[in-house]
């Protein structure tokens, strides 16, 4: 068989005479004996010998055919070097590089498809967690209640009681100076007041004390000369300064009335001296009736009792219920021009006295606008 490998010369035989002198040890020998299991016994890896020639060797092109024409033996055999050369296998090894890139790779895989698998699960969780929150919650019950619509309320106008122009309960003061009205004057500023407590409509006597324009109490010596009252000078000189002016709604008919302080000395004989000039009493209290006219039918007094007062009068006009009625009552008498006028002031006086004591000269008084000046 004729070999073209480089380490033979040409198809001549060039085997020396004594080829043990020249044995030669490639690395392909060291290559196939490393790659075949079991390891040859040294006896069979001796590489064949090779005879250098003498002369000198012409060198032959080397080629690719001349490695793929040779054959290596994959059996786990021992090889045996004989005349032909045996084909050297290529041998693929991996660099380490690509172990490392294919390392990440597939652990960039893993953690990507560890990733999925746990949003996967956090969103099934999720949606289980909140499945049950709305079965646990209790469905709300929504009661249908007819809607009422409030109206506001209408406000109620609040009526405030008028300010009283007139003292129920304490004194007036009436601003009258009689040195400067006449008689008419002081007539017709009485009447008016007269009027406005008939409006009242309340059957209660109205109690005035007159003032002149300094405020100052007006004594009854010169209110009786004013106003004309023809009383005899013994019965004024039994009376006292201090008098009070009432005003009282008689069913509906202003009528008046009178109280005056007696002096203290003189007390025990007024209801004496009173009687005997009893036929006088009507002219000379003319003044009180204002615009009523008496019709004296009858000039005899007649006597009664109320409440253990002994009480005197005289009708001077019935149909209109007007009469003179007087009493000494205590420290004081007291006239009214008709019973009822009468009786209310000395009830008057009695809870005056009940609630300040005997002295009833003490009490507060309310000015009041004197009328017609």
């Amino acid at each position: 068989m004729t070999s073209t490998s480089p380490f033979q010369g040409s198809t001549e035989n060039n085997t020396p005479d004594n080829p043990e002198k020249f044995s030669i040890r490639t690395m392909q020998d060291d290559l196939l004996s490393k790659q075949s299991k079991p390891v040859a016994r040294q006896e069979e890896l001796v590489a064949p010998k090779i005879t250098i020639p003498q002369t000198p060797l012409t060198p032959t092109p080397f080629s690719a055919s001349d490695i793929s024409s040779a054959k290596i033996s994959s059996s786990t055999q021992p090889l045996t070097m004989k005349n032909d050369l045996v084909e050297i296998p290529s041998i693929k090894t991996e660099t380490p590089d690509v172990k490392t890139k294919n390392s990440l790779y597939n652990t960039i895989i893993v953690i990507i498809f560890l990733l999925i698998i746990g949003i996967i699960g956090l969103s099934a969780y999720y949606f289980l967690a909140m499945n049950t929150k709305k079965q646990e919650l209790p469905t709300p019950t929504i009661n249908e209640e007819p809607v009422v619509i409030e109206k506001p309320a209408e406000e109620v106008p609040i009526v405030q009681a008028p300010v009283e122009k007139y003292s129920k309960t304490k004194p007036n003061y009436l601003t009258m100076d009689p040195s400067v009205l006449s008689e008419a004057d002081i007539k017709t500023t009485i009447a008016k007041v007269a009027s406005e407590i008939q409006a009242l409509t309340e059957s209660i006597p109205y109690e005035f004390i007159i003032v002149d324009s300094n405020n100052n109490p007006v004594p009854f010596s010169i209110f009786a000369t004013a106003t004309k009252l023809t009383l005899s000078p013994e019965i004024l000189s039994y009376l006292d300064d201090d008098f009070s002016l009432f005003i009282y709604n008689d069913n509906n008919n202003p009528r008046t009335g009178l109280s005056i302080n007696i002096l203290p000395e003189k007390n025990s004989s007024l209801s004496a001296e009173l009687q005997k000039q009893e036929l006088l009493l009507p002219e000379a209290l003319s003044f009180f009736f204002l615009d009523t006219v008496p019709d004296i039918k009858n000039s005899a007094f007649t006597a009664t009792i109320y409440n253990s007062n002994n009480i005197r009068y005289l009708n001077v006009n019935e149909p209109k219920n007007l009469s003179i009625d007087y009493t000494v009552s205590g420290s004081q008498l007291a006239i009214g021009t008709s019973k009822n006028t009468l009786r209310s002031i000395l009830d008057k006086t009695i809870q005056q006295k009940q609630s300040l004591g005997t002295n009833i000269d003490n009490n507060e008084a309310i000015p009041t606008q004197a009328l017609g000046n």
